[in-house]
């Protein structure tokens, strides 16, 4: 039943997260959902992470964390940005690569309509025997919040779906 609600959660979230419509910009999402996407890279040796939040949901966190106001994808947008955003995130995601928490850095981002992309890399991942990711992004604001974690490795795909109740997973290849 769980795996059901879960498909069923993943299927929801891809849907409108890839959306992206100029109509989805003006409505107002009545659900909270981030969607993590995590390639391992066996050519570079590296894990490749993606997250995709709500830009709205994200200044608010920032805002009730007591930071700045962003104003993302704006002209007036701050200039320690991504500063901020990746602090939050190192906050808010963590992952163990071998049972090894792993600093990851900051590629960059892009803001598209409502939604934030913020692009990852952990690097020097010699070989990849397991990942427990820790997902507590937005969390602090919304209680129904959903946090689906794509992960890809060696031609297998899993994933995961964390929530406030379950805020980490670990998963092995």
């Amino acid at each position: 039943m769980r795996k059901q609600f879960a498909y069923a959660c993943f299927l929801f979230a891809a849907i409108y997260l890839a959306a992206g419509t100029a109509k989805a910009a003006v409505l107002r999402h009545d659900f909270h959902v981030s969607v993590t996407q995590i390639t391992y890279n066996t050519q570079t040796q590296a894990l490749e992470i993606t997250v995709k939040i709500f830009a709205d949901d994200l200044e608010r966190s920032v805002l009730a964390l007591g930071g700045d106001d962003l104003r993302l994808g704006d002209p007036r947008e701050a200039t320690h940005a991504d500063e901020v955003i990746l602090g939050y995130l190192r906050n808010r995601l963590s992952v163990k690569v071998n049972e090894q928490a792993m600093p990851y850095d900051w590629v960059g981002k892009e803001v598209e309509i409502d939604a934030l992309w913020c692009y990852l890399e952990i690097k020097d991942i010699l070989h990849l025997t397991s990942l427990e990711i820790t997902n507590r992004i937005l969390t602090e604001i919304f209680e129904d919040q959903a946090n689906v974690v794509h992960i890809e490795a060696y031609a297998q795909k899993k994933s995961l779906f964390l929530s406030k109740s379950m805020l980490s997973e670990r998963i092995s290849f």
